[in-house]
């Protein structure tokens, strides 16, 4: 049953981290609190920090089951992954505006901006001319290697958090094609989203 749980937390965590970031409600939020919207990247990324780590710490209190623990070579392909999520999150970051995602910027430019930045042009450079979407890769890799031991309740977190974060992607996707339209087909088709299997043209 606390297997039950834990799976429903995710799913709400999740339902509530992506409702809580809609266009919809963004804009509901950004007529109501007039220049106090400033603060909600900020209020919404401690939201979703916290609520996480509540239910990260509730997993931990199941795990009691091992399905399989990264042992001998076995750990090598363990510190690969794990190598592979920081460098992706890096070459990421060089790529975004991370005052703007933590929030910072909007206080202090007293701005109204949710996203990364308000750039009306398509960003391709540095690891985005090799894939889509470096972050959502980085926390898959992430979700499947950083824990030594997998239990069932880590399982259970990785496979809802996986699922999440392509749901997420797919999501992104559109919000990416509705505000660049023809480009973004251009560079979707040349692009993969996840794994660098092919270069720009």
């Amino acid at each position: 049953m606390n297997y039950i749980y834990l799976a429903l937390f995710w799913t709400a965590w999740g339902f509530l981290h992506s409702f809580l970031i809609s266009q919809k409600v963004t804009d509901s939020l950004k007529n109501i609190f007039k220049e106090n919207y400033k603060f909600y990247r900020l209020f919404y990324n401690a939201i979703s920090l916290l609520t996480f780590l509540a239910i990260a710490r509730y997993e931990k209190t199941l795990q009691k089951v091992i399905i399989y623990e990264w042992q001998g070579s076995w750990m090598l392909l363990r510190i690969l992954l794990l190598v592979s999520a920081l460098v992706f999150f890096y070459l990421g970051a060089k790529n975004y505006d991370m005052k703007t995602f933590l929030g910072i910027n909007q206080v202090r430019k007293n701005q109204g901006i949710f996203g990364l930045g308000t750039t009306e042009k398509l960003v391709i450079n540095g690891v985005l001319k090799w894939i889509r979407h470096p972050w959502y890769l980085a926390t898959i890799l992430i979700l499947w290697s950083y824990f030594s031991t997998c239990y069932i309740s880590t399982l259970i977190s990785s496979l809802i958090l996986s699922i999440y974060t392509i749901v997420g992607m797919l999501l992104e996707e559109q919000k990416l094609l509705k505000q660049f339209g023809e480009e973004y087909k251009k560079y979707r088709k040349t692009v993969p989203a996840l794994f660098p299997w092919k270069n720009t043209e």
